[in-house]
C-alpha cells in the first residue's frame, strides 16, 4: 500500500512541477546517484582540509603497491 501511494505521489508531483515551472521534464540519468555520492565525498574532503586535516589518495597508493 505504501509503495502505491509513493508511486502515485511521484506521478502527480512530476506534472505539477512541469506546469508550475514551465520547464520540460528531464531524467536525472542512470549515474545521478553515483555522481551525487562522489560530490558529497569531495565536499567532505575539502571541509576536512579546511579544518587542517590532510588527505591521502589511497587508490593511487594501493595501485602503486600492486605494480
Amino acid at each position: 500500500m505504501k509503495g502505491r501511494i509513493a508511486s502515485a505521489h511521484l506521478l502527480l508531483t512530476i506534472p505539477y512541477n512541469i506546469l508550475k515551472t514551465g520547464e520540460p521534464y528531464h531524467e536525472l540519468g542512470s549515474n545521478y546517484l553515483e555522481e551525487k555520492q562522489n560530490n558529497k565525498e569531495l565536499k567532505m574532503i575539502e571541509y576536512l582540509k579546511k579544518k587542517g586535516f590532510q588527505s591521502l589518495n589511497l587508490n593511487n597508493k594501493l595501485h602503486n603497491q600492486l605494480k
